[in-house]
């Protein structure tokens, strides 16, 4: 790689109650019920939304911006959450982006591949 230009992404959540008390942590600083509530939720809904998170081609390194889209157009619960129109909208112009990425010749494919068909 000539250059490491990526995408990254990073989040810290803290989710207080009325009262002001991180609801993730118990008054002895273990992690509470609700924290492990939300890991689960991270766990499981993260990788269906993840081209809300990552939207460009190249924030996909082995995987694929294709397998994302598909992934994000398939959760029920998110399309009811952010609505059936904007989820096929954005997966819509997603799809056209990597359609259209896919079309182009990168430049490693010509220094590397070019001659080798």
């Amino acid at each position: 790689m000539r250059r490491r230009w990526s995408s990254t992404s990073s989040r810290a959540n803290n989710i207080v109650d009325a009262d002001g008390n991180n609801v993730f942590s118990r008054a002895d600083g273990n992690a509470s019920p609700e924290f492990f509530h939300f890991i689960a939720g991270l766990q499981k809904y993260v990788p269906l939304v993840m081209p809300l998170f990552a939207p460009y081609v190249n924030s996909y390194r082995p995987r694929h911006l294709e397998d994302a889209i598909e992934a994000l157009r398939g959760c029920v619960p998110v399309r009811e959450l952010l609505g059936e129109k904007f989820i096929d909208a954005f997966c819509a112009v997603k799809a056209l982006e990597f359609g259209t990425y896919n079309r182009v010749i990168s430049s490693w494919e010509r220094e590397h591949l070019l001659l080798l068909v």
